[in-house]
């Protein structure tokens, strides 16, 4: 492949969404969504926000909410929280459910530096990358630390998995 075929895969500008996935800050309107809010900050250096949703630990919602994110044109849809050990933890699940291919190096680089940073409980933070039509699915630890170190890592590769999924019919 030509270096120009290259960089005509290279998206620019993406249009993502944030959805916050906590049952506590959902029933507590007033708290504030500090992971959330570090999401978009950074998201910004790759593109534009389209929406941003906070909904409880209930699969429908995030189902809902991921396919409205794509409706709305969202190219990026990174869902923050729900990714754990606990019975309600499910934000994983609806990406590898709705996603047509996972690209499981994501996660696994995703682990190898929360393990680095973090320690042995690294390895339990779950991160999906899936692709759907034009749109890329992340979902991430809800953590200050793993949003910033997911999020930090998803922009080096976004730009090039978004220009080749544009490519997509």
């Amino acid at each position: 492949m030509a270096i120009m075929d290259h960089l005509q895969k290279t998206a620019s500008n993406i249009k993502f969404c944030v959805i916050t996935v906590s049952s506590s800050r959902y029933l507590e309107k007033n708290k504030e969504d500090l992971s959330g809010g570090i999401a978009v900050k950074f998201l910004k250096k790759i593109g534009r926000p389209c929406c941003r949703f906070l909904v409880p630990d209930v699969y429908d919602l995030v189902l809902e909410k991921t396919l409205k994110s794509m409706e709305l044109g969202a190219e990026a849809i990174v869902l923050i929280g729900g990714t754990g050990a606990t019975k309600d933890d499910l934000s994983d699940l609806v990406v590898e459910g709705i996603s047509e291919k996972i690209l499981y190096g994501f996660g696994e680089e995703f682990r190898r530096r929360s393990v680095g940073s973090s320690g042995l409980n690294g390895i339990i933070g779950n991160a999906v990358l899936g692709l759907r039509g034009n749109s890329v699915l992340l979902a991430l630890p809800g953590s200050p630390n793993a949003v910033e170190l997911g999020v930090n890592l998803f922009i080096e590769v976004a730009p090039h998995i978004v220009g080749q999924r544009r490519n997509v019919k």
